[in-house]
């Protein structure tokens, strides 16, 4: 049967409230046979007073009825999810004997977990690169990324050319594993001077609670930090509000060979606005920074300062950047020839779109397309 996971929100925490939900789910253990469904276990937050719970069942309607009947207690929104995903994300799974999610030290498992993204565009500063030497060298990148993950305790959600996803049940250990990573990776760029290739990475931490009232699994955390990735540069190691406050980075890692940026919840809301609405319109070639202040809400001087401080460019060069970045992404998706990717991220001259390709990134788009038919 499919997998679901719900979240409840609690009007308060007290120290009767982890045994009223103890008592709870032995309630939902004693109706859900009627349902076909089958509560496995639950997690408990206390920081945000959430209950998040998982089960197996035909479907929602039937997860929910079961609740429903016990005591009550509907769920704010109720997911399906992805076995597999499931166990990526969560990792290790400890219960006592009540169903109740505990940590390896014993404590209550709130459920949060911290996303590490890895944003990496390649920069080849020669005009005909060896096809067989850039496979070498992407695999060389894997490798290193690999032998992060495996050191830290990190588990690959998804992988791609430009991004790559992975879960962490510690957030001192993601903290760790994206210095670490950013570490090797310089090391890799300088060996790779001469063959004038660089791998430009941008690392993203932010932490999250699995079920939200408005998105899949884990989703809201995973855009967040995909959304946050645009403030980073080369060799930047992003950190969320939530993961700086409880993983305090300065303690526990060294930024000799990376540049650490933290941001606060204001920063974050403007950023997942503001890029919102420039992915919603990456196909508009028309699309400017006037319509950007109206769909912001805010005045344009407002917007032009706001961008250049946190992005450190202007709104034009932001805009222009995240269509060449979508671009990348449609070539490794093999999304269609290079004037069809130049039209789907807004150019309307492909001629044009190529020679802004060029100039970002060191390669004409279509030797860049020829490379990913080789290492496919």
């Amino acid at each position: 049967m499919p997998l679901f996971m719900d979240f409840h929100e609690l009007d308060e925490f007290s120290d009767n409230t982890i045994e009223e939900l103890r008592q709870g789910h032995k309630l939902d253990l004693a109706v859900q046979v009627k349902y076909n469904v089958e509560y496995k276990h639950y997690y408990i937050s206390r920081e945000n007073r959430k209950a998040f719970c998982v089960m197996e069942g035909p479907d929602k309607e039937s997860c929910e009825a079961v609740h429903r009947e016990a005591h009550g207690l509907v769920a704010c929104n109720i997911v399906e999810v992805e076995l597999n995903k499931y166990g990526l994300i969560m990792g290790l799974q400890r219960c006592d004997p009540d169903g109740m999610h505990i940590q390896e030290d014993g404590t209550i498992d709130s459920g949060l977990r911290t996303i590490l993204l890895i944003n990496t565009l390649t920069t080849i500063s020669n005009d005909r690169p060896d096809r067989y030497e850039l496979s070498d060298h992407f695999l060389s990148y894997s490798n290193e990324l690999r032998e992060a993950l495996t050191r830290h305790g990190g588990r690959e959600l998804a992988t791609g050319r430009s991004e790559t996803t992975c879960a962490f049940t510690s957030c001192i250990d993601a903290v760790q594993c994206g210095f670490f990573l950013q570490e090797r990776i310089s090391h890799l760029n300088g060996r790779l001077k001469d063959k004038k290739v660089r791998f430009e990475t941008t690392i993203v931490l932010h932490a999250g609670e699995p079920v939200t009232r408005n998105s899949e699994f884990f989703g809201d955390t995973i855009q967040l930090a995909r959304r946050l990735s645009h403030l980073g540069k080369d060799g930047d190691v992003i950190l969320s509000s939530s993961v700086n406050e409880r993983a305090q980075p300065r303690a526990h890692v060294t930024t000799r060979n990376a540049t650490l940026k933290i941001t606060g919840v204001e920063d974050e809301r403007f950023v997942d606005q503001v890029i919102g609405v420039l992915e919603s319109k990456i196909k508009d070639e028309n699309f400017s920074v006037i319509e950007l202040s109206e769909r912001a809400g805010i005045s344009r001087p407002h917007l032009y300062r706001k961008i250049h401080n946190l992005f450190d460019q202007s709104p034009n060069h932001l805009i222009n950047e995240m269509r060449l970045k979508e671009a990348v992404k449609l070539i490794h998706k093999k999304f269609g020839n290079i004037s069809e990717i130049a039209y789907q991220v807004g150019y309307n001259n492909p001629s044009y779109f190529a020679k802004c390709f060029q100039k970002r990134f060191g390669i004409l788009p279509s030797w860049y397309s020829m490379q990913e038919l080789r290492s496919a």
